[in-house]
């Protein structure tokens, strides 16, 4: 997932490429390579936390770990290809969530949810729904009041149509019982914080890092607990709205890969989440340090898939032949 707040993280990982696009481990026994597929172009969210996981899994694991970046069709490009692998613990994926649990319900794949093993879930980033600081809105009470008055005329920004920020206040405006206008925007995050500096939409639901450094505030967070970073700020569910999103990324490997290959891949995966390097990067682009194994993440990742099929149905979006 492409994303201007990993830039700079990503940068230095770019600049060493040459050395670790093959992570070669020296001594190491002649293996094949561990291929991760990466449905996303290099210097995105997804390939920054794989790179700087790769960097200790190629330790653990004793192996030479490749990086292929490959990118296109709202990730599902590259996702069909782990799906399509050999199960032989030589091929892995590694993506945020919207390919695995979303865009099967949005367009025909050779996929679905259910055609991968799980193997650990080492990111998740929390939204928050983001203001002006000079918005009138105080709360989010203030917005559902001023919808409820005024049906369609408040509007909120997302990347697209079929995203998580757009499904979010699609369920958000069920569940307060109003309606409210999408005004999508190009550049992920940044460019609908520009759209809300600039006026033209009222509100947006954005990860947390922007909040830092523009004039923007948050109204509350979607996520199931109130985070360290904005103690103040209520959950959305502490509101009286049952509304938890996150936006998690995943390493997955082909179903049927062996039960042995996917232990190895889950321990050294949470061996990596727990380096300096990797908790480093956390830190910096505020992502709370949070880690689910194979089995939470495989029922998590069920619940999301059955979740976001109910809210493109009531969104109005329906599967694309």
């Amino acid at each position: 997932m492409k994303s201007t707040w990993v830039r700079s993280a990503a940068r230095a990982l770019l600049v060493a490429a040459p050395l670790f696009a093959a992570l070669a481990l020296p001594g190491a026994r002649a293996a094949e390579p561990l291929k991760v597929i990466v449905p996303w172009g290099a210097g995105g969210s997804s390939d920054t936390f794989a790179r700087t996981l790769a960097l200790s899994m190629r330790e653990t694991l004793g192996r030479e770990i490749v990086i292929i970046n490959k990118p296109g069709a709202a990730g599902t490009l590259g996702t069909t290809l782990v799906a399509q692998a050999e199960p032989d613990g030589n091929t892995i994926g590694f993506s945020a969530l919207a390919p695995f649990t979303m865009q099967p319900h949005l367009r025909k794949l050779a996929y679905d949810a259910d055609s991968f093993a799980y193997v650990c879930e080492p990111a998740a980033s929390p939204m928050v729904l983001a203001v002006r600081d000079e918005s009138p809105f105080k709360s989010v009470a203030d917005a559902v009041t001023f919808a409820a008055a005024n049906p369609g005329k408040l509007k909120y920004g997302s990347p697209g149509p079929g995203s998580l920020p757009h499904l979010a206040m699609v369920e958000l405006g069920l569940k307060a019982g109003v309606k409210w206008t999408h005004l999508p925007a190009k550049g992920g995050d940044m460019g609908n914080v520009r759209n809300l500096l600039g006026g033209h939409i009222d509100m947006v639901p954005i990860q947390i890092l922007p909040l830092a450094s523009n004039p923007i505030r948050a109204l509350a967070v979607f996520s199931d607990a109130r985070l360290d970073d904005l103690k103040d700020v209520p959950t959305m569910k502490e509101l009286g709205y049952d509304v938890s999103h996150v936006i998690w990324n995943a390493m997955v490997a082909p179903k049927g890969t062996p039960e042995a290959k996917l232990a190895e891949f889950e321990a050294a995966c949470q061996t990596a989440a727990a380096t300096p390097a990797y908790k480093a990067l956390l830190k910096k682009v505020r992502v709370p340090d949070t880690f689910k194994g194979r089995a939470a993440l495989t029922a998590y990742a069920k619940a999301e898939s059955d979740k976001f099929k109910v809210l493109f149905e009531q969104a109005g979006m329906k599967k694309k032949d």
